[in-house]
Protein backbone atom coordinates (compact mmCIF):
# COMPACT_ATOMS: atom_id res chain seq x y z
CA UNK A 1 0.00 0.00 0.00
CA UNK A 2 3.02 2.19 0.93
CA UNK A 3 4.46 1.46 -2.40
CA UNK A 4 1.07 2.92 -4.30
CA UNK A 5 0.49 5.89 -1.98
CA UNK A 6 4.14 7.09 -2.08
CA UNK A 7 4.98 10.06 -4.93
CA UNK A 8 8.64 10.73 -3.14
CA UNK A 9 11.52 8.21 -4.63
CA UNK A 10 13.36 9.37 -1.00
CA UNK A 11 10.50 8.30 1.05
CA UNK A 12 11.08 4.30 -0.55
CA UNK A 13 9.64 2.84 -3.52
CA UNK A 14 6.92 4.04 -6.09
CA UNK A 15 4.16 2.15 -7.87
CA UNK A 16 2.32 3.60 -10.93
CA UNK A 17 -0.30 4.23 -10.78
CA UNK A 18 -0.91 6.33 -7.80
CA UNK A 19 -3.37 5.96 -5.20
CA UNK A 20 -6.10 7.11 -4.84
CA UNK A 21 -6.24 6.62 -8.19
CA UNK A 22 -7.59 9.88 -10.76
CA UNK A 23 -7.42 11.91 -7.71
CA UNK A 24 -4.82 14.15 -5.97
CA UNK A 25 -2.03 12.64 -4.18
CA UNK A 26 -1.26 12.08 -0.50
CA UNK A 27 0.84 14.72 1.09
CA UNK A 28 4.12 14.53 2.53
CA UNK A 29 2.61 14.91 6.04
CA UNK A 30 -0.44 12.64 5.34
CA UNK A 31 2.53 9.68 3.77
CA UNK A 32 4.33 9.75 6.81
CA UNK A 33 0.92 9.68 8.82
CA UNK A 34 0.15 6.71 7.33
CA UNK A 35 3.65 4.89 7.76
CA UNK A 36 3.65 5.32 11.43
CA UNK A 37 0.26 4.45 11.83
CA UNK A 38 1.16 0.82 10.23
CA UNK A 39 4.47 0.84 11.87
CA UNK A 40 2.43 1.39 15.50
CA UNK A 41 0.34 -1.64 14.38
CA UNK A 42 -2.12 -0.41 12.31
CA UNK A 43 -4.83 0.59 15.10
CA UNK A 44 -8.51 0.47 14.58
CA UNK A 45 -10.20 3.87 15.64
CA UNK A 46 -10.76 2.32 19.24
CA UNK A 47 -6.74 1.84 18.86
CA UNK A 48 -7.32 -2.29 19.35
CA UNK A 49 -4.16 -3.73 17.29
CA UNK A 50 -5.40 -6.15 15.42
CA UNK A 51 -3.78 -10.12 17.09
CA UNK A 52 -2.68 -8.30 20.40
CA UNK A 53 -5.76 -9.67 22.18
CA UNK A 54 -4.10 -13.08 22.59
CA UNK A 55 -0.41 -13.46 23.64
CA UNK A 56 -0.48 -17.08 24.30
CA UNK A 57 -1.81 -17.56 20.01
CA UNK A 58 -0.11 -20.62 18.06
CA UNK A 59 2.32 -18.84 15.59
CA UNK A 60 4.15 -19.79 13.32
CA UNK A 61 7.77 -18.12 12.16
CA UNK A 62 8.84 -17.73 8.56
CA UNK A 63 12.66 -16.69 7.73
CA UNK A 64 12.72 -14.09 5.40
CA UNK A 65 16.56 -14.45 4.30
CA UNK A 66 17.03 -11.72 1.47
CA UNK A 67 15.39 -8.90 3.55
CA UNK A 68 16.86 -9.52 7.08
CA UNK A 69 13.49 -9.82 8.62
CA UNK A 70 11.01 -12.84 10.28
CA UNK A 71 7.41 -12.85 9.23
CA UNK A 72 5.33 -13.92 12.43
CA UNK A 73 1.83 -15.48 11.09
CA UNK A 74 -1.08 -16.57 13.12
CA UNK A 75 -1.43 -20.31 12.76
CA UNK A 76 -4.73 -20.59 12.94
CA UNK A 77 -5.37 -18.09 10.11
CA UNK A 78 -2.92 -18.49 8.04
CA UNK A 79 -2.03 -14.66 7.93
CA UNK A 80 1.01 -12.66 8.39
CA UNK A 81 0.54 -10.74 11.48
CA UNK A 82 3.93 -8.82 11.50
CA UNK A 83 7.35 -8.22 10.70
CA UNK A 84 10.49 -8.13 12.89
CA UNK A 85 13.40 -6.97 12.04
CA UNK A 86 16.86 -9.26 12.91
CA UNK A 87 20.17 -9.10 12.48
CA UNK A 88 22.91 -6.87 14.08
CA UNK A 89 24.11 -4.43 11.45
CA UNK A 90 22.88 -2.95 8.83
CA UNK A 91 24.27 -5.34 6.12
CA UNK A 92 22.17 -8.34 4.93
CA UNK A 93 23.32 -11.25 7.51
CA UNK A 94 20.37 -13.86 6.06
CA UNK A 95 18.29 -15.38 8.56
CA UNK A 96 18.15 -18.91 7.77
CA UNK A 97 16.23 -20.93 10.56
CA UNK A 98 14.10 -19.74 13.08
CA UNK A 99 13.52 -22.64 16.29
CA UNK A 100 11.52 -22.06 19.37
CA UNK A 101 12.36 -23.36 22.59
CA UNK A 102 10.76 -26.44 23.91
CA UNK A 103 9.22 -24.22 26.86
CA UNK A 104 7.92 -21.95 24.25
CA UNK A 105 8.72 -18.79 25.95
CA UNK A 106 11.42 -17.66 23.26
CA UNK A 107 12.44 -18.30 19.56
CA UNK A 108 16.35 -17.90 18.38
CA UNK A 109 17.56 -17.10 14.59
CA UNK A 110 20.81 -18.08 13.62
CA UNK A 111 22.39 -16.58 10.04
CA UNK A 112 24.08 -17.68 7.33
CA UNK A 113 25.97 -14.16 6.65
CA UNK A 114 26.41 -13.23 10.21
CA UNK A 115 28.37 -13.81 13.76
CA UNK A 116 24.97 -13.71 16.00
CA UNK A 117 22.60 -15.81 17.71
CA UNK A 118 19.57 -13.51 18.76
CA UNK A 119 16.75 -14.74 20.96
CA UNK A 120 13.55 -13.23 21.04
CA UNK A 121 10.37 -12.90 23.38
CA UNK A 122 7.38 -15.49 21.88
CA UNK A 123 4.97 -14.28 23.68
CA UNK A 124 5.55 -10.37 21.48
CA UNK A 125 8.32 -11.31 19.56
CA UNK A 126 10.27 -8.56 21.26
CA UNK A 127 14.62 -8.56 21.37
CA UNK A 128 15.39 -10.34 24.37
CA UNK A 129 19.09 -10.65 23.58
CA UNK A 130 22.18 -11.91 21.19
CA UNK A 131 25.60 -13.43 21.35
CA UNK A 132 28.64 -13.07 19.15
CA UNK A 133 29.93 -16.57 17.65
CA UNK A 134 32.23 -15.22 14.87
CA UNK A 135 31.48 -14.94 11.47
CA UNK A 136 30.23 -18.34 9.70
CA UNK A 137 27.55 -19.67 8.04
CA UNK A 138 25.37 -20.86 10.75
CA UNK A 139 22.48 -22.46 9.76
CA UNK A 140 20.75 -24.54 12.21
CA UNK A 141 20.79 -24.48 16.11
CA UNK A 142 19.04 -27.54 18.17
CA UNK A 143 18.16 -27.47 22.07
CA UNK A 144 18.56 -30.09 25.02
CA UNK A 145 15.55 -30.79 26.18
CA UNK A 146 15.36 -28.54 28.91
CA UNK A 147 16.13 -25.77 26.54
CA UNK A 148 18.82 -24.16 28.21
CA UNK A 149 21.87 -25.19 25.78
CA UNK A 150 21.83 -24.57 22.30
CA UNK A 151 23.94 -26.23 19.63
CA UNK A 152 24.88 -23.78 16.44
CA UNK A 153 26.64 -25.37 13.63
CA UNK A 154 28.34 -23.70 10.61
CA UNK A 155 28.75 -26.24 7.78
CA UNK A 156 31.74 -24.73 5.62
CA UNK A 157 33.45 -23.43 8.82
CA UNK A 158 33.33 -27.15 10.32
CA UNK A 159 32.10 -25.72 14.31
CA UNK A 160 29.47 -26.25 15.92
CA UNK A 161 29.04 -23.57 18.73
CA UNK A 162 27.79 -24.92 22.38
CA UNK A 163 25.78 -21.55 23.93
CA UNK A 164 24.48 -21.44 27.57
CA UNK A 165 20.70 -19.60 26.46
CA UNK A 166 20.00 -18.74 29.47
CA UNK A 167 22.43 -15.72 29.43
CA UNK A 168 23.38 -15.94 25.78
CA UNK A 169 27.11 -17.06 26.10
CA UNK A 170 29.52 -19.20 24.24
CA UNK A 171 30.62 -22.09 26.29
CA UNK A 172 32.49 -24.18 23.72
CA UNK A 173 33.02 -24.99 19.82
CA UNK A 174 33.59 -28.40 18.50
CA UNK A 175 35.23 -28.62 15.10
CA UNK A 176 33.96 -31.27 12.56
CA UNK A 177 33.10 -32.05 8.96
CA UNK A 178 30.67 -30.27 7.51
CA UNK A 179 28.30 -30.38 10.60
CA UNK A 180 24.69 -29.48 9.55
CA UNK A 181 21.58 -30.95 11.26
CA UNK A 182 21.40 -32.97 14.72
CA UNK A 183 19.42 -33.70 17.97
CA UNK A 184 20.10 -34.20 21.86
CA UNK A 185 18.75 -36.94 23.47
CA UNK A 186 16.04 -37.09 25.56
CA UNK A 187 17.55 -37.72 29.00
CA UNK A 188 19.97 -34.54 27.73
CA UNK A 189 23.17 -36.64 27.83
CA UNK A 190 24.15 -37.07 24.04
CA UNK A 191 24.59 -34.98 21.34
CA UNK A 192 24.12 -36.21 17.86
CA UNK A 193 25.36 -34.35 14.76
CA UNK A 194 25.24 -35.12 11.23
CA UNK A 195 27.91 -34.65 8.07
CA UNK A 196 26.54 -32.84 5.24
CA UNK A 197 27.69 -34.92 2.35
CA UNK A 198 29.16 -37.58 4.30
CA UNK A 199 27.53 -41.22 5.73
CA UNK A 200 28.48 -40.37 9.10
CA UNK A 201 27.85 -39.03 12.38
CA UNK A 202 29.09 -37.88 15.37
CA UNK A 203 27.97 -38.17 18.71
CA UNK A 204 29.65 -36.35 22.03
CA UNK A 205 28.65 -35.96 25.50
CA UNK A 206 26.80 -32.54 26.19
CA UNK A 207 29.05 -31.92 29.08
CA UNK A 208 31.83 -33.17 28.80
CA UNK A 209 34.18 -34.45 25.42
CA UNK A 210 33.90 -35.78 22.05
CA UNK A 211 33.62 -39.57 22.24
CA UNK A 212 34.04 -41.39 18.54
CA UNK A 213 32.14 -41.20 15.06
CA UNK A 214 29.29 -43.13 14.43
CA UNK A 215 28.18 -44.40 11.24
CA UNK A 216 24.49 -44.14 10.09
CA UNK A 217 22.72 -46.36 7.60
CA UNK A 218 18.91 -45.45 7.25
CA UNK A 219 16.51 -48.02 5.91
CA UNK A 220 14.14 -46.11 3.54
CA UNK A 221 11.20 -48.02 4.30
CA UNK A 222 11.00 -48.11 7.74
CA UNK A 223 12.68 -44.75 8.41
CA UNK A 224 14.80 -45.88 11.35
CA UNK A 225 18.71 -45.21 11.07
CA UNK A 226 21.17 -47.38 12.59
CA UNK A 227 24.10 -46.47 13.78
CA UNK A 228 27.37 -48.74 14.68
CA UNK A 229 29.66 -47.63 16.58
CA UNK A 230 32.90 -49.17 16.00
CA UNK A 231 34.41 -47.75 19.15
CA UNK A 232 31.72 -49.61 21.37
CA UNK A 233 31.01 -51.96 19.21
CA UNK A 234 27.35 -52.06 19.27
CA UNK A 235 24.29 -50.66 17.48
CA UNK A 236 21.79 -48.16 18.43
CA UNK A 237 18.47 -47.83 16.70
CA UNK A 238 17.44 -43.71 16.61
CA UNK A 239 14.41 -42.85 14.69
CA UNK A 240 14.45 -40.12 12.18
CA UNK A 241 13.86 -36.48 13.96
CA UNK A 242 11.57 -33.85 12.14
Amino acid sequence: MLYSVNTDTTLGPVLLPTMPYNQSPLSTSEYNTLVNWIANGAPNKDGFVKFSDNPQRRKIYICMQGCDKVAVMDAQTKVIMRYVDVGATAAIEAPHLVRVSPDGQYWYVVFIGGNVVQKFRATDDSFVSQVNIGTGDWNTIIFSPDGKTGFVSGTTIGLTTMLNLDNMTVKTSLTLDQPHGGFVSDDGKWLYLTAQGHGRSSRFRCNNRYIHYLYCNRNKATGVCGFYDEAENICNLHRRRA
